[in-house]
């Protein structure tokens, strides 16, 4: 059976999820074209091949819907990295998006896998901080390849760092 990435060799396979509204198409299109672009809801799941300098990744942006959580693990399989995007501004849902985090990460034991918790839309009041949200998140040293950062996925802020890092952890890239 066939890879569900690209073949080309030299992009990293990322999987890229979140719940629902959290940003995800809309940090995919901007990586892709360097602008911010209108979304609407994620039916299917969305890949681009990303390439920023060094950096190239194949990223899977799976919708969020709790009706498709279930296809996040079918694209881990073949991912060499996370991404997870929450709404720091959403903090009705905050608590259900950590718990997802958690549940995903412990569930199909990702403690060796990088992942990067993108705190998006730190361009509205209210936000939730990187420094809250890993207080929050609160894994300790379970996972020792995890970063969180802010990003704005209609500006690109935080974006590069972010994947920079990510790609960077990946072995035998």
């Amino acid at each position: 059976m066939g890879s569900i990435f690209p073949v080309e060799a030299r992009y990293v396979p990322i999987l890229m999820i979140g719940l629902e509204n959290s940003g995800k198409t809309t940090i995919l299109h901007w990586l892709k074209s360097n602008q911010a672009v209108s979304t609407s809801k994620t039916v299917d799941p969305n890949a681009e091949k990303i390439s920023l300098k060094e950096v190239k990744m194949s990223i899977w942006d799976i919708g969020g819907p709790n009706h498709n959580r279930h296809l996040w693990n079918h694209y881990l399989t073949k991912s060499q990295g996370l991404i997870y995007v929450i709404d720091s501004s959403d903090h009705a849902r905050l608590h259900e998006s950590i718990s997802e985090f958690h549940d995903f990460i412990y569930k199909y034991m990702l403690s060796h896998m990088p992942m990067l918790v993108l705190c998006n839309k730190q361009d509205l009041p209210n936000t939730v901080s990187p420094i809250h949200l890993n207080r929050k998140i609160n894994l300790g040293r379970d996972l020792y390849n995890l970063k969180i950062g802010s990003c704005c996925g209609l500006t690109g802020e935080g974006l590069h760092e972010g994947l920079s890092w990510i790609y960077n952890q990946i072995p035998n890239r």
